[in-house]
């Protein structure tokens, strides 16, 4: 039988901040336990519980912080093996990582001769760190469930969208845009969710695009009624913002050819890369004057929000994990939590 729970919260950023008053609601907070993170001078990597977690049912919250707290996938893959392995070998009962947001899962598929699939990779990787179970927020495509043999959780993120954009009422005109074919399914849940809680239905058109031989965004047409578009503000709805390219092409294409006034993107990860080359994702999106909504999965400061909020809004998915911890403690279904259509 387990000893309790132990809550490990590892990180310094915006989204583990949150978290440990979240969890404090929920869970008694001596169930949180501190976590020492370190690098050595040749940059390998060190974790150390600083509490017992013998016998516990352990949970990993973790969103792939680099060297200096900022994002980096492969550095953040080292630090999740290393929790994953520190928490094994001080036996806790079982191990639960909650990943806001998983790298890799874009390479989900052989798209070319001779290369591989990753998301399986690391799929493989962490299965082989004895964890018990993965808790997420939009994998970008729900079929990478597969590709592991342990139960992989996907979290409901629309009613967060939905609270920040219509908190003031349906009564604007809004359009519900998917920047590619890709995002079509997503929107369309999240055009069902608002229609079901909002008793407002909001009409949906789709860009459909391509890319170019340099991968560059390429617009080629509209599908959907071009008349919702005049005079409307146009939701952008799609998984995750990495260098802006689909929205700013994709808005600038509205509002050249259709006539959409304002633009609002969304998306639950922000992660606003810059290519070689190109002005960084922030400045892009400014430029066309995007307000954009994305949550805390990508690890971010203080200070990064706040020089950010005339045009960055970045809503908390802490309560989100934390509900989904107590459920997954109690051995009640997360699908019960509210925001599944």
């Amino acid at each position: 039988m387990a000893d309790g729970a132990a809550l490990i919260c590892a990180g310094n950023n915006l989204f583990i901040e949150r978290l440990k008053g979240e969890l404090a609601k929920v869970f008694d907070s001596k169930d949180i336990v501190p976590v020492n993170l370190e690098v050595f001078p040749n940059r390998e990597v060190y974790a150390q519980l600083q509490e017992n977690v013998r016998r516990r049912v352990a949970f990993i919250f973790w969103n792939f912080e680099g060297y200096d707290g900022s994002f980096e996938p492969n550095v953040g893959f080292e630090w999740l093996h290393v929790l994953n392995d520190a928490t094994r070998r001080a036996s806790a009962s079982e191990i639960n990582d909650m990943l806001p947001f998983i790298p890799y899962l874009r390479q989900d598929r052989k798209d070319k001769p001779r290369v591989p699939i990753t998301a399986r990779l690391k799929a493989r990787h962490i299965e082989s760190d004895g964890v018990s179970r993965i808790v997420t927020v939009e994998p970008h495509t729900e079929q990478v469930q597969g590709f592991y043999d342990i139960p992989v959780d996907l979290l409901p993120f629309y009613p967060l969208f939905e609270q920040e954009i219509f908190k003031g009422g349906c009564d604007e005109r809004y359009v519900l845009v998917a920047p590619d074919v890709g995002a079509v399914k997503r929107t369309r849940s999240f055009q069902k969710w608002i229609r079901r809680k909002r008793n407002c239905d909001i009409p949906m058109v789709i860009i459909d695009k391509g890319r170019d031989e340099k991968g560059e965004p390429s617009v080629y047409e509209l599908i959907g009624n071009p008349r919702y578009l005049e005079g409307a503000t146009a939701i952008l709805f799609d998984d995750m913002i990495d260098t802006g390219g689909s929205l700013v092409e994709g808005g600038q294409f509205l509002k050249e050819h259709y006539g959409a006034s304002r633009f609002k993107a969304c998306a639950p990860h922000g992660l606003f890369s810059q290519k070689p080359g190109k002005q960084p994702a922030e400045e892009r999106l400014r430029g066309l004057g995007m307000e954009v909504i994305t949550t805390d999965s990508i690890p971010r400061t203080e200070d990064y929000a706040r020089a950010n909020e005339g045009w960055l809004k970045i809503v908390s998915l802490a309560p989100l994990f934390a509900e989904a911890a107590r459920n997954v403690y109690a051995g009640r279904s997360i699908s019960a939590m509210e925001g599944y259509v």
